[in-house]
Protein backbone atom coordinates (compact mmCIF):
# COMPACT_ATOMS: atom_id res chain seq x y z
CA UNK A 1 0.00 0.00 0.00
CA UNK A 2 2.83 2.70 1.11
CA UNK A 3 4.88 1.42 -2.17
CA UNK A 4 1.46 2.02 -4.46
CA UNK A 5 1.04 5.05 -2.33
CA UNK A 6 4.59 6.28 -3.20
CA UNK A 7 4.18 5.99 -6.74
CA UNK A 8 0.81 7.78 -6.91
CA UNK A 9 2.76 10.51 -5.51
CA UNK A 10 5.60 10.57 -7.65
CA UNK A 11 3.78 10.22 -11.08
CA UNK A 12 0.93 13.17 -9.94
CA UNK A 13 4.49 15.02 -9.05
CA UNK A 14 6.31 14.48 -12.61
CA UNK A 15 2.86 15.17 -14.29
CA UNK A 16 2.68 18.76 -12.72
CA UNK A 17 6.04 19.37 -13.15
CA UNK A 18 5.34 18.49 -17.00
CA UNK A 19 2.27 20.02 -17.05
CA UNK A 20 3.90 22.94 -16.04
CA UNK A 21 6.94 23.16 -19.10
CA UNK A 22 3.90 22.40 -21.65
CA UNK A 23 1.93 25.66 -20.56
CA UNK A 24 5.66 27.64 -20.61
CA UNK A 25 6.74 25.75 -24.22
CA UNK A 26 7.20 28.80 -26.67
CA UNK A 27 5.85 31.80 -25.38
CA UNK A 28 7.73 34.69 -25.59
CA UNK A 29 6.43 36.24 -22.59
CA UNK A 30 5.69 34.76 -19.21
CA UNK A 31 4.37 36.28 -16.31
CA UNK A 32 4.23 34.41 -13.07
CA UNK A 33 2.19 35.99 -10.35
CA UNK A 34 1.56 33.11 -7.63
CA UNK A 35 0.58 33.17 -4.26
CA UNK A 36 3.38 34.23 -2.33
CA UNK A 37 6.87 33.50 -3.44
CA UNK A 38 7.97 33.02 -6.96
CA UNK A 39 10.71 30.86 -6.29
CA UNK A 40 9.61 27.61 -6.97
CA UNK A 41 8.29 28.44 -10.57
CA UNK A 42 11.65 29.95 -12.01
CA UNK A 43 13.27 26.99 -13.04
CA UNK A 44 10.23 26.20 -15.25
CA UNK A 45 9.81 29.26 -16.39
CA UNK A 46 13.63 30.11 -17.91
CA UNK A 47 13.89 26.21 -19.06
CA UNK A 48 12.73 26.75 -22.53
CA UNK A 49 12.40 30.32 -23.38
CA UNK A 50 13.35 31.95 -26.15
CA UNK A 51 16.09 33.77 -26.55
CA UNK A 52 14.86 38.14 -25.81
CA UNK A 53 11.86 36.45 -23.74
CA UNK A 54 10.32 38.47 -21.43
CA UNK A 55 9.52 36.73 -17.94
CA UNK A 56 7.94 39.23 -15.28
CA UNK A 57 7.58 37.90 -11.44
CA UNK A 58 5.29 39.29 -8.96
CA UNK A 59 6.40 38.17 -5.42
CA UNK A 60 3.77 38.99 -2.53
CA UNK A 61 5.48 37.78 0.25
CA UNK A 62 6.32 41.16 2.03
CA UNK A 63 7.01 39.52 5.46
CA UNK A 64 9.88 38.07 3.98
CA UNK A 65 10.74 40.67 1.37
CA UNK A 66 10.63 43.31 4.00
CA UNK A 67 12.76 41.77 6.80
CA UNK A 68 10.14 40.90 8.72
CA UNK A 69 10.45 36.56 8.57
CA UNK A 70 14.39 36.98 8.34
CA UNK A 71 14.48 33.06 8.68
CA UNK A 72 12.04 32.98 5.86
CA UNK A 73 14.13 34.95 3.62
CA UNK A 74 16.80 32.92 4.13
CA UNK A 75 15.04 29.65 3.16
CA UNK A 76 13.36 31.30 0.24
CA UNK A 77 15.84 33.53 -1.29
CA UNK A 78 19.58 32.60 0.46
CA UNK A 79 19.84 36.05 1.60
CA UNK A 80 20.48 37.86 4.77
CA UNK A 81 19.03 41.64 5.14
CA UNK A 82 17.88 43.88 7.87
CA UNK A 83 15.21 46.76 8.25
CA UNK A 84 17.38 49.71 5.89
CA UNK A 85 15.44 52.97 4.60
CA UNK A 86 15.90 51.86 1.33
CA UNK A 87 14.30 48.32 2.11
CA UNK A 88 11.67 48.47 -0.93
CA UNK A 89 14.56 48.68 -3.25
CA UNK A 90 16.61 45.82 -1.03
CA UNK A 91 13.45 43.53 -1.43
CA UNK A 92 13.37 43.91 -5.16
CA UNK A 93 17.10 43.42 -5.81
CA UNK A 94 17.39 40.11 -3.43
CA UNK A 95 13.97 38.89 -6.26
CA UNK A 96 16.84 39.59 -9.03
CA UNK A 97 19.40 37.23 -7.48
CA UNK A 98 16.91 34.12 -7.56
CA UNK A 99 15.84 35.26 -11.12
CA UNK A 100 19.35 35.88 -12.08
CA UNK A 101 20.20 32.42 -10.38
CA UNK A 102 17.65 30.22 -12.04
CA UNK A 103 18.59 31.59 -15.39
CA UNK A 104 21.79 31.44 -15.05
CA UNK A 105 21.57 27.51 -14.16
CA UNK A 106 19.42 27.23 -17.78
CA UNK A 107 22.57 29.20 -19.41
CA UNK A 108 20.74 32.37 -19.68
CA UNK A 109 21.74 35.57 -18.42
CA UNK A 110 18.92 38.26 -17.66
CA UNK A 111 18.44 42.35 -18.47
CA UNK A 112 16.50 44.12 -16.26
CA UNK A 113 13.86 46.16 -17.94
CA UNK A 114 11.64 47.38 -14.25
CA UNK A 115 11.56 46.30 -10.91
CA UNK A 116 9.32 48.17 -9.27
CA UNK A 117 8.14 48.01 -5.28
CA UNK A 118 4.08 49.06 -4.67
CA UNK A 119 1.15 48.40 -2.77
CA UNK A 120 1.64 44.84 -1.59
CA UNK A 121 3.91 43.13 -3.70
CA UNK A 122 7.16 43.36 -5.88
CA UNK A 123 7.12 43.39 -9.54
CA UNK A 124 10.42 42.50 -11.67
CA UNK A 125 10.46 42.54 -15.45
CA UNK A 126 13.73 40.91 -17.25
CA UNK A 127 14.45 40.09 -20.81
CA UNK A 128 16.27 36.36 -21.23
CA UNK A 129 19.72 36.69 -23.32
CA UNK A 130 20.64 33.19 -24.46
CA UNK A 131 24.27 32.01 -23.70
CA UNK A 132 26.80 31.05 -21.20
CA UNK A 133 28.57 33.94 -22.22
CA UNK A 134 25.39 36.43 -20.95
CA UNK A 135 25.05 34.08 -18.10
CA UNK A 136 28.21 35.16 -16.25
CA UNK A 137 28.19 38.52 -17.06
CA UNK A 138 24.67 38.63 -15.05
CA UNK A 139 26.66 36.66 -12.40
CA UNK A 140 28.99 38.89 -12.14
CA UNK A 141 26.32 41.58 -10.97
CA UNK A 142 25.49 39.36 -8.22
CA UNK A 143 27.36 40.80 -4.87
CA UNK A 144 27.45 41.38 -1.28
CA UNK A 145 26.50 44.80 0.43
CA UNK A 146 28.22 46.84 3.41
CA UNK A 147 25.85 48.47 5.54
CA UNK A 148 26.66 51.11 8.33
CA UNK A 149 24.19 50.56 10.81
CA UNK A 150 24.72 53.53 12.77
CA UNK A 151 24.37 56.44 9.81
CA UNK A 152 23.01 53.98 7.25
CA UNK A 153 25.73 54.24 4.79
CA UNK A 154 25.66 51.24 2.48
CA UNK A 155 28.23 50.76 -0.67
CA UNK A 156 28.12 47.59 -2.82
CA UNK A 157 31.66 44.96 -2.05
CA UNK A 158 34.26 45.57 -4.52
CA UNK A 159 34.87 42.26 -7.06
CA UNK A 160 37.29 39.28 -6.18
CA UNK A 161 37.95 36.19 -3.90
CA UNK A 162 41.02 37.90 -2.18
CA UNK A 163 40.06 38.60 1.81
CA UNK A 164 40.19 41.74 2.35
CA UNK A 165 41.73 42.64 5.48
CA UNK A 166 39.83 45.49 6.38
CA UNK A 167 36.08 45.54 5.02
CA UNK A 168 35.33 49.15 6.73
CA UNK A 169 37.54 51.44 4.13
CA UNK A 170 35.12 50.41 1.61
CA UNK A 171 32.56 52.66 3.50
CA UNK A 172 32.53 56.06 2.95
CA UNK A 173 31.77 56.87 6.34
CA UNK A 174 33.80 56.63 9.39
CA UNK A 175 31.68 55.77 11.73
CA UNK A 176 33.69 52.40 12.54
CA UNK A 177 36.67 54.64 13.78
CA UNK A 178 34.55 56.81 16.08
CA UNK A 179 32.34 54.32 17.37
CA UNK A 180 32.81 51.24 19.40
CA UNK A 181 32.56 48.00 18.91
CA UNK A 182 31.41 46.03 14.81
CA UNK A 183 28.90 48.95 13.33
CA UNK A 184 28.52 47.50 10.17
CA UNK A 185 26.94 44.39 8.32
CA UNK A 186 27.22 42.65 5.59
CA UNK A 187 24.15 41.91 3.69
CA UNK A 188 23.05 39.69 0.41
CA UNK A 189 23.52 38.64 -2.00
CA UNK A 190 22.36 40.88 -4.01
CA UNK A 191 22.08 42.39 -7.75
CA UNK A 192 24.22 45.06 -8.12
CA UNK A 193 23.28 46.23 -12.02
CA UNK A 194 20.83 48.36 -12.95
CA UNK A 195 17.12 48.64 -11.94
CA UNK A 196 15.39 49.97 -15.39
CA UNK A 197 16.08 49.68 -18.85
CA UNK A 198 15.22 53.79 -20.22
CA UNK A 199 14.17 52.35 -23.50
CA UNK A 200 11.39 50.03 -22.48
CA UNK A 201 10.06 52.25 -20.26
CA UNK A 202 9.87 54.94 -22.95
CA UNK A 203 8.04 52.55 -25.16
CA UNK A 204 5.66 51.38 -22.22
CA UNK A 205 5.02 55.16 -21.32
CA UNK A 206 3.52 55.44 -25.20
CA UNK A 207 1.71 52.11 -25.15
CA UNK A 208 0.35 53.49 -22.33
CA UNK A 209 -0.71 57.20 -23.39
CA UNK A 210 -2.31 54.90 -26.96
CA UNK A 211 -4.10 52.34 -24.67
CA UNK A 212 -5.40 55.65 -22.56
CA UNK A 213 -3.97 53.39 -19.34
CA UNK A 214 -3.81 57.00 -17.24
CA UNK A 215 -3.77 55.30 -13.99
CA UNK A 216 0.05 54.05 -14.43
CA UNK A 217 1.19 56.97 -16.65
CA UNK A 218 2.43 59.28 -13.36
CA UNK A 219 4.33 55.47 -12.29
CA UNK A 220 5.79 55.47 -15.47
CA UNK A 221 6.99 58.78 -16.12
CA UNK A 222 9.00 58.83 -12.62
CA UNK A 223 10.72 55.32 -13.43
CA UNK A 224 12.10 56.98 -16.23
CA UNK A 225 13.63 59.67 -14.42
CA UNK A 226 14.97 57.54 -12.26
CA UNK A 227 16.53 55.54 -14.62
CA UNK A 228 18.09 57.93 -15.61
CA UNK A 229 18.93 59.91 -12.61
CA UNK A 230 17.57 63.39 -13.84
CA UNK A 231 14.58 65.55 -12.86
CA UNK A 232 14.21 67.41 -15.92
CA UNK A 233 13.83 65.30 -18.99
CA UNK A 234 13.06 68.05 -21.94
CA UNK A 235 12.42 65.41 -24.67
CA UNK A 236 12.46 61.50 -25.75
CA UNK A 237 13.76 60.52 -29.77
CA UNK A 238 10.73 59.12 -31.77
CA UNK A 239 9.63 59.06 -35.17
CA UNK A 240 8.34 62.27 -36.76
CA UNK A 241 5.06 61.90 -36.09
CA UNK A 242 4.87 62.49 -32.40
CA UNK A 243 2.30 64.16 -29.67
CA UNK A 244 4.16 66.08 -26.63
CA UNK A 245 2.62 65.29 -23.52
CA UNK A 246 3.98 67.53 -20.21
CA UNK A 247 3.67 66.33 -16.68
CA UNK A 248 5.93 67.14 -13.68
CA UNK A 249 8.33 68.66 -15.78
CA UNK A 250 8.85 65.37 -18.32
CA UNK A 251 8.11 66.14 -21.52
CA UNK A 252 7.28 63.05 -23.37
CA UNK A 253 6.71 63.00 -27.23
CA UNK A 254 4.43 59.56 -28.10
CA UNK A 255 4.10 58.22 -31.73
CA UNK A 256 0.62 58.70 -33.20
CA UNK A 257 -1.41 54.96 -32.83
CA UNK A 258 -1.69 54.52 -36.29
CA UNK A 259 2.58 54.30 -37.47
CA UNK A 260 3.12 52.52 -33.77
CA UNK A 261 3.15 49.10 -35.84
CA UNK A 262 6.66 47.27 -36.42
CA UNK A 263 5.18 44.90 -39.05
CA UNK A 264 4.37 45.71 -42.29
CA UNK A 265 0.85 44.83 -43.80
CA UNK A 266 2.17 41.34 -45.21
CA UNK A 267 3.14 40.46 -41.14
CA UNK A 268 6.48 39.71 -41.75
CA UNK A 269 9.09 40.86 -39.77
CA UNK A 270 11.24 44.10 -40.62
CA UNK A 271 14.67 44.04 -41.16
CA UNK A 272 15.30 45.98 -38.02
CA UNK A 273 13.88 43.67 -35.59
CA UNK A 274 15.87 40.66 -36.15
CA UNK A 275 17.58 39.47 -32.76
CA UNK A 276 21.12 40.87 -33.65
CA UNK A 277 19.57 44.18 -34.51
CA UNK A 278 17.63 43.84 -30.87
CA UNK A 279 20.61 43.00 -28.81
CA UNK A 280 22.36 46.17 -30.85
CA UNK A 281 19.24 48.08 -29.53
CA UNK A 282 19.31 46.77 -26.43
CA UNK A 283 22.69 48.65 -26.31
CA UNK A 284 21.97 51.48 -27.38
CA UNK A 285 19.47 51.79 -24.97
CA UNK A 286 21.17 51.46 -21.56
CA UNK A 287 22.05 55.19 -20.56
CA UNK A 288 24.44 55.88 -17.57
CA UNK A 289 23.66 53.68 -15.05
CA UNK A 290 21.67 54.89 -12.11
CA UNK A 291 22.80 55.10 -8.74
CA UNK A 292 22.31 52.06 -6.37
CA UNK A 293 19.88 52.69 -3.07
CA UNK A 294 18.87 56.26 -2.47
CA UNK A 295 18.31 58.49 1.29
CA UNK A 296 15.51 59.58 3.06
CA UNK A 297 15.33 63.14 3.28
CA UNK A 298 13.33 62.90 6.82
CA UNK A 299 15.20 59.97 7.84
CA UNK A 300 18.65 62.28 7.96
CA UNK A 301 17.19 65.60 8.83
CA UNK A 302 18.65 67.99 11.38
CA UNK A 303 17.14 68.89 14.85
CA UNK A 304 15.95 72.06 15.15
CA UNK A 305 16.53 73.42 11.20
CA UNK A 306 13.76 73.27 9.01
CA UNK A 307 14.66 71.62 5.70
CA UNK A 308 14.13 73.00 2.20
CA UNK A 309 11.50 71.45 0.16
CA UNK A 310 11.91 68.17 -1.86
CA UNK A 311 12.54 69.85 -5.28
CA UNK A 312 14.01 72.68 -4.00
CA UNK A 313 16.73 70.34 -2.54
CA UNK A 314 17.27 68.42 -5.53
CA UNK A 315 17.56 71.13 -7.82
CA UNK A 316 20.31 72.12 -4.74
CA UNK A 317 22.06 68.68 -5.22
CA UNK A 318 21.88 69.45 -8.92
CA UNK A 319 23.65 72.84 -8.59
CA UNK A 320 26.60 70.89 -6.25
CA UNK A 321 27.15 68.32 -9.53
CA UNK A 322 25.74 65.63 -8.35
CA UNK A 323 23.25 63.63 -10.51
CA UNK A 324 19.98 63.40 -8.63
CA UNK A 325 16.26 62.53 -9.09
CA UNK A 326 13.15 61.05 -7.05
CA UNK A 327 12.61 57.26 -6.43
CA UNK A 328 8.91 55.44 -6.60
CA UNK A 329 10.23 53.54 -3.58
CA UNK A 330 9.79 56.35 -0.77
CA UNK A 331 7.74 59.56 -1.60
CA UNK A 332 10.64 61.73 0.34
CA UNK A 333 13.78 58.98 -0.86
CA UNK A 334 16.89 60.90 -3.07
CA UNK A 335 18.51 58.81 -5.36
CA UNK A 336 22.15 60.34 -6.06
CA UNK A 337 25.35 59.60 -6.68
CA UNK A 338 26.54 62.08 -3.78
CA UNK A 339 27.52 60.08 -0.52
CA UNK A 340 25.36 60.69 2.91
CA UNK A 341 28.37 63.05 4.06
CA UNK A 342 27.86 65.05 0.54
CA UNK A 343 24.22 64.83 1.11
CA UNK A 344 23.80 66.09 4.60
CA UNK A 345 26.81 68.94 3.99
CA UNK A 346 24.12 70.13 1.47
CA UNK A 347 21.13 69.56 3.36
CA UNK A 348 23.07 71.43 6.03
CA UNK A 349 23.95 74.81 3.95
CA UNK A 350 20.25 75.19 2.98
CA UNK A 351 18.39 74.65 5.98
CA UNK A 352 17.16 77.36 8.40
CA UNK A 353 17.05 77.79 11.68
CA UNK A 354 13.59 77.15 13.13
CA UNK A 355 13.82 80.09 15.63
CA UNK A 356 15.93 83.16 14.42
CA UNK A 357 16.54 84.25 18.71
CA UNK A 358 17.62 80.48 19.72
CA UNK A 359 20.44 80.77 16.31
CA UNK A 360 21.73 83.51 17.71
CA UNK A 361 23.09 82.59 20.69
CA UNK A 362 23.99 78.69 18.96
CA UNK A 363 27.20 77.75 18.95
CA UNK A 364 28.56 76.12 15.73
CA UNK A 365 30.07 73.07 17.52
CA UNK A 366 26.39 72.75 18.65
CA UNK A 367 25.09 73.04 15.24
CA UNK A 368 27.10 70.08 13.61
CA UNK A 369 26.63 67.74 16.92
CA UNK A 370 23.19 68.21 15.91
CA UNK A 371 23.77 67.39 12.70
CA UNK A 372 25.58 63.73 13.43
Amino acid sequence: MMASSGSIDASHYTSSRTQTNLCFHGNPLRHLDPFGTAVNYLDSAFRNIRNLGIISVTSTDTGSLYSKSLNVTMRHYGSNIVRTEYYKELAARMVLVTVARAAARCNKGIEVMLAVAVEHFVLVVVRVLRGPTQADESAKRIRQLIHCQWCEERVFLKQGSMVEENLYRQLPCNCHGSMPGKTAVELGPLWSGPLFNSGFLRRMLCAAVQHSMEDIQPLVKTLICESECTTLKSSVHGPTALINQVECGVVIKVQKVEESGTADHSGKRKTGDEPGNVVKKLKSDGSLEHPAFYYGIHRHSIRGMNMPKLNRFLQYLTEAGFRVSRTHFDPTGVRTDATLDQFKSVLTKYSVPTYTNTTATQNPEETVRAME
